[in-house]
């Protein structure tokens, strides 16, 4: 788990990422989410979900929105990327060579580009 805080511009924001090592279970999910609103993270990167396409959308609850969640097989396990909905964004998606997915935040006039 790291957290930092990044002020670009007038926004501030707390950055969460964590290796989460699968959260496949509802009762680890409901946990790590209580405990990401406690250091109220304002972007959660998370990685190694280990989630199944069906399960990604279980992450989403009323504080976060999902923004990007990568599931591909048992091997490569999985990122996921998710704002506080308290933070006005807008989201692009751009195909990148075959089937990897580069999502660029943008706000206020600034943009984020997140690889993974």
């Amino acid at each position: 788990l790291s957290t930092a805080t990044s002020s670009l511009s007038m926004f501030k924001f707390n950055i969460v990422a964590w290796n989460v090592n699968v959260i496949r279970s509802q009762t680890k999910r409901v946990k790590i989410m209580d405990y990401v609103s406690k250091l109220k993270a304002d972007i959660l990167l998370l990685q190694e979900t280990h989630l199944l396409q069906s399960e990604e959308k279980s992450l989403s609850d009323s504080n976060y929105s999902i923004i990007f969640s990568s599931c591909y097989n048992s091997r490569q396990r999985g990122v996921s990327i998710l704002v506080h909905k308290r933070i006005p964004f807008t989201l692009n998606i751009q195909m990148k060579e075959r089937s990897l997915q580069r999502p660029d935040l943008h706000w206020s006039y600034e943009v984020w580009t997140f690889s993974s």
